[in-house]
C-alpha cells in the first residue's frame, strides 16, 4: 500500500540545478509562479488520490492542447499534498510503481541500471513534504522534466507565491517514464487516471 501514498509527484537538486547561482535562483524564483508555469498549457482534468478513507493529494494534469494525447508537449503534472510524505516514502513508491508497469511487458521498458540512475538523481531532488505543499513537474518541448516545490506559509495561512527550483533531469526519456505512473493504461489506479485525462 506504501506505494499508492506516491502519486503523488514531482525534488533538492540535479547537477543542474547545482549550476545555479544564488542570484540566478532569486531571478528563477521571481517569475515561477502557476501564471507564469502554467500560462501556455490547459487543465485537461483533475482528481483525488486517496488511501482508504484519507487523502493523500490532489492531482491535475496539463498539456499545450485541449485534449490529452500522449505525445503533445509540453505538459504538467499539479500535486497538492494533503497529508506528510518523506522523501524514502516517495523513491520507495516510484521505484515499487516502475516494477509494476514493467510486469506487464516481456521486457523491461527501460533497463534496471537506468532506473537506478534517475533514482540518485531524484534521492538529490525530492524533498520532505510537508501538508499543503504543492509539487509541479513540467516535462518541457524539449523533454527536459523540471520540478517545482511551492509551501504553505503556516504562521501567514497562505502560500508563498513563487515555486521554488527543486531540480532537473535532463534525460528526454525519464519525464514520460515518470509521468506513466499516473498516465499508462496499465497504472495501478485507473480511476485516477481516466480523471487526469479527461474521460
Amino acid at each position: 500500500m506504501r506505494y499508492i501514498l506516491l502519486f503523488v509527484l514531482i525534488f533538492s537538486t540535479t547537477t543542474y540545478a547545482n549550476k545555479l547561482t544564488d542570484h540566478e535562483r532569486k531571478v528563477v524564483a521571481k517569475v515561477n509562479t502557476d501564471s507564469s508555469l502554467l500560462s501556455s498549457l490547459n487543465k485537461i482534468g483533475e482528481g483525488q488520490m486517496k488511501v482508504l478513507f484519507w487523502k493523500v493529494y490532489k492531482a491535475e494534469f496539463y498539456t499545450s492542447g485541449s485534449v490529452y494525447q500522449e505525445q503533445t508537449y509540453p505538459k504538467a503534472l499539479k500535486l497538492t499534498y494533503q497529508r506528510n510524505i518523506e522523501q524514502k516514502e516517495f523513491i520507495d513508491a516510484t521505484k515499487d510503481q516502475w516494477n509494476k508497469l514493467n510486469a506487464h511487458f516481456n521486457e523491461r521498458i527501460i533497463s534496471e541500471t537506468q532506473e537506478d540512475k534517475w533514482v540518485k538523481q531524484l534521492n538529490g531532488i525530492f524533498p520532505n513534504i510537508t501538508e499543503k505543499d504543492v509539487i509541479l513537474f513540467i516535462l518541457t518541448e524539449q523533454k527536459q522534466a523540471h520540478f517545482y516545490l511551492k509551501t504553505f506559509d503556516k504562521n501567514k495561512n497562505q502560500y508563498n507565491e513563487t515555486y521554488q527550483v527543486l531540480g532537473t533531469i535532463e534525460d528526454a526519456t525519464f519525464g514520460d517514464y515518470f509521468l506513466s505512473i499516473w498516465l499508462s493504461e496499465h497504472t495501478t489506479e485507473p480511476k485516477l487516471r481516466k480523471q487526469l485525462i479527461g474521460k
